[in-house]
């Protein structure tokens, strides 16, 4: 069991970092498009806004899964009784959750961006995420139940890789098309 929690914190690591990677791609891929979207410039353009969509929620998750990362460290550091740590942590990570929800929502709803497909989905992963912190933290933090604990740390590593996977398919798409653009031997 130490074996896979090692493997499954390692993961939820590599997860965060690839994130950041595909924040980044999308914001260098996009640098030119993204500027005149985040500052203010309307365009009614679907592309444009599919991209803005894809870069709001990219930016907000990679936010989020760092910020939660320290609230967690940070809840582990306190020298409380264990039923009371435990609590405490599933709460915070609900919290936490439903943050990133309410975020992900506000930021659209700021630039005036509809949802689109990456965002859509964050929100429905995160609103899935909420209940499952929420049923650990009574299975675990109040009946003090470890039948869960399996599940409860696959889903929550198996939601953060698919998030990664969808929030990477709009800026590995569009390298793929900008190296066909530029590619000699591409013959359409």
């Amino acid at each position: 069991m130490i074996g896979i929690d090692i493997a499954l914190k390692t993961l939820g690591v590599l997860i965060i970092k690839f994130e950041a990677l595909s924040f980044i791609m999308i914001l260098l891929l996009f640098m030119r498009e993204i500027t005149p979207l985040i500052f203010g410039e309307k365009n009614k353009d679907e592309s444009n806004r599919i991209l803005l969509s894809s870069f709001l929620s990219a930016l907000t998750v990679f936010i989020f899964h760092f910020m939660t990362s320290e609230v967690r460290d940070f809840t582990f550091s306190f020298e409380v009784e264990k039923m009371k740590l435990r609590k405490l942590f599933y709460l915070s990570m609900f919290m936490m959750e439903l943050l990133f929800v309410i975020a992900l929502f506000y930021v659209h709803r700021i630039k005036k961006c509809p949802f689109y497909f990456v965002a859509h989905f964050c929100f429905m992963t995160s609103s899935i995420m909420c209940l499952i912190q929420l049923i650990q933290l009574y299975l675990r933090g109040f009946l003090d139940l470890d039948s869960f604990v399996p599940y409860y740390k696959l889903t929550v590593v198996s939601i953060n890789l698919l998030v990664l996977v969808v929030i990477s398919i709009y800026p590995i798409h569009s390298l793929y098309k900008l190296f066909n653009i530029y590619n000699p031997f591409y013959k359409k």
